[in-house]
């Protein structure tokens, strides 16, 4: 017998989630990490820091609800200070882009909060 909870569909059950990725030079692992945020997604905002190669180009490509914003200022924290600023989900996730975090675990974090 497995533990797992199958995961809920999050068009259904759940509010506007905007999800913020930083990104500097992360035009390689995009294509890693985007395909598997969930459709149901409100919105992806790739928050670019001066990125010297493709990430701004490569970023919609990827996702359907994909931003691009051009960070301002420098840094993780600017970014994500950005990124807040531009969100207008009513839950906002951060997740880094180079992989270390699943995007199909979402559904799973966001549902404690919607009960």
């Amino acid at each position: 017998m497995s533990n797992e909870q199958p995961t809920p569909d999050m068009s259904k059950v759940y509010p506007r989630v905007s999800v913020i990725i930083p990104a500097l030079n992360e035009e390689a692992n995009l294509s890693h990490v985007l395909p598997r945020i969930p459709r149901s997604i409100g919105e992806v905002l790739i928050i670019d820091g001066h990125s010297t190669d493709n990430t701004a180009v490569v970023a919609p490509k990827l996702h359907p609800k994909v931003r691009v914003v051009c960070q301002k200022g420098q840094g993780k924290g600017d970014a994500l200070r950005c990124g807040f600023a531009e969100a207008s989900g009513d839950f906002i996730v951060t997740m880094d882009a180079d992989g270390s975090m699943r995007p199909e675990e979402m559904p799973r974090f966001l549902a404690p909060l919607c009960d």
